[in-house]
């Protein structure tokens, strides 16, 4: 039997805008209601504050703006590091 929150995903990629339907928050929601617990980076091109708030509420890892070229270019070292450091 599977262990509890165990997942054979190591982290989820998320956008805050999925075009129609839900964002990523409510994702995020239904994630915490479910009681899973995955690395989450954040991705957002929206510069709300009450996005970055209600995110880190929610347990993300690491929160990224679209429109921040050194934070884009820095993703691969961001989403390594969070796979590398099982400790989440």
């Amino acid at each position: 039997m599977p262990e509890k929150n165990k997942s054979r995903y190591n982290l989820i990629l998320l956008d805050y805008s999925f075009g129609e339907g839900p964002d990523g928050i409510t994702f995020l929601e239904k994630l915490k209601q479910m009681n899973i617990n995955i690395p989450v980076v954040f991705l957002t091109s929206f510069d709300e504050k009450y996005i970055r708030i209600r995110a880190a509420e929610l347990g993300v890892n690491q929160f990224l703006s679209k429109y921040d070229f050194l934070q884009m270019a820095n993703l691969t070292n961001v989403v390594s590091g969070i796979i590398d450091n099982p400790a989440f």
